[in-house]
Parts: C-alpha cells; structure tokens; sequence
C-alpha cells in the first residue's frame, strides 16, 4: 500500500509541475502577443495598446493552431479527452512524443484567445452605464 501511494503522491507532484509550466506558457503568450514583452507573468490583456488591432490576436492564435494541427500532429484537435481514451485503450497509454509537445502549446494559445475575449467582454460590460 505504501509504494502505490508514494507513486500517487510523485504523479501528484509531477502533474502540479506540468500545470504551473502550462499557466506560464499561457502567461508568456499573452505577454508576447498583446504587450511584446518575454515575462511570463499573468496578466489581462485589457490594459494592451493594440486598439483595434487586438482582435488580430485571437486570429493569429487560430491560425497558428491550425498550421500546427495540419503540419504537426491532427491528434491535437479536440479537447483532449477522446484522445486521451483512445491512447489509454488503443495504443497501451502510450502518447506520440509530437502530440505531447504541440497539445500543451495548441492549449496554451486558445487559452488566452479565450481569456482575452472574456476580458473584453468584461470591459465592455463595466463601461455600460
């Protein structure tokens, strides 16, 4: 019983990590695409100074997801779940080394498209009198 829980609590340990790195990843694209900056601390793209421009960026992100899927790997499309099914039953738990670099990446880009559309929606609802 012990091994199995030391093993629960290194998956545990290993999987906080890897959320941590995807929120940084998250925090660095919106960084680098609405304020050109390399830090990799979360904040909201409402204050950008794109103006009108910003609405390029959630267009940006879909069409590099897009060449991503079509040239990388098409088993990033989708939420994850199916796939994650199939590779459990199908394929032995094992995952192409390919879909498990570009599925974080796909996720962190749409991630913050769709943070950004709820921060201007946001905005838009707290200037409305």
């Amino acid at each position: 019983m012990i091994p199995i829980s030391l093993l629960a609590i290194v998956i545990g340990a290993l999987c906080a990590f890897v959320a941590l790195a995807l929120l940084r990843l998250i925090g660095l694209f919106t960084n680098l695409f609405y304020f050109g900056r390399w830090s990799t601390e979360m904040v909201s793209p409402v204050g950008n100074h794109l103006g009108l421009f910003a609405v390029l960026v959630p267009v940006g992100g879909a069409l590099i997801i897009g060449l991503m899927a079509r040239y990388g790997s098409e088993r990033i499309r989708g939420h994850g779940i199916p796939e994650a099914i199939e590779a459990i039953l199908m394929n032995g738990s094992r995952v192409q080394p390919k879909v498990a670099l570009l599925k974080p990446l796909s996720s962190a880009i749409s991630s913050r498209a769709v943070i950004a559309t709820l921060a201007s929606r946001q905005r838009r609802s707290t200037a409305a009198p």
